[in-house]
């Protein structure tokens, strides 16, 4: 009878191919291997190279992992901030922080930790909100975080959020909940 993938028949019985065998004649002869192992000359999966995800031998490798690109069977790294590459000079994505701009990868705003363009962002640092552009905007004074121009959602020191906005606490109170509880008093 027959028996699956990773399996080999011995003695009526399927028995396991050796470990990164994707199907064995054998417990000692691979037929093939699982991805990222090629077959030796001794019939061993063995491996591929670092970075190499599918190869033919230890110097002929077909396809690299995220961050590397293929050069005459090798993986080289792919340049300063990208992701993914075809080449040294063909970028295909970037890492966070950085966005595809034509072929280079380009710095997002400080205030846009990940972006698509120079103006689309995919967040906002404290601060600033993400508005229905996309676009990082600046949260109304007095506000450490907000969801849009008129909805905080923590103060800065000597303002107490009520209702979405922040209210200045009373005299003397450098933090406080509430207009009437002070938690900390200004120095001096």
């Amino acid at each position: 009878s027959n028996c699956t993938n990773g399996y080999y028949l011995s003695s009526n019985t399927c028995t396991q191919c050796p470990v990164y065998c994707g199907t064995c004649t054998s417990g000692t002869t691979c037929a093939n291997c699982i991805s990222g192992y090629y077959l030796s000359g001794t019939n061993v999966c063995t491996s591929c190279p670092q970075h190499c995800s599918i190869c033919n031998s230890d110097t002929d490798c077909l396809n690299c992992t995220n961050g590397f690109y293929l050069s005459s069977g090798v993986c080289l790294n792919c340049p300063n901030n990208c992701s993914r590459c075809n080449s040294a000079t063909a970028r295909l994505s970037c890492t966070n922080g950085f966005y595809l701009l034509s072929t280079e990868c380009t710095a997002c705003p400080t205030i846009c930790p990940t972006c698509s363009s120079d103006i689309v962002c995919g967040g906002c640092v404290s601060g600033f909100y993400l508005s229905a552009t996309n676009e990082c905007t600046l949260c109304s004074s007095n506000c450490s975080t907000c969801v849009s121009s008129s909805s905080c959602t923590k103060c800065i020191n000597g303002f107490y959020l009520s209702s979405s906005q922040c209210l200045t606490c009373s005299t003397n109170c450098s933090l406080c909940t509430s207009d009437i509880l002070c938690q900390g008093c200004v120095q001096g």
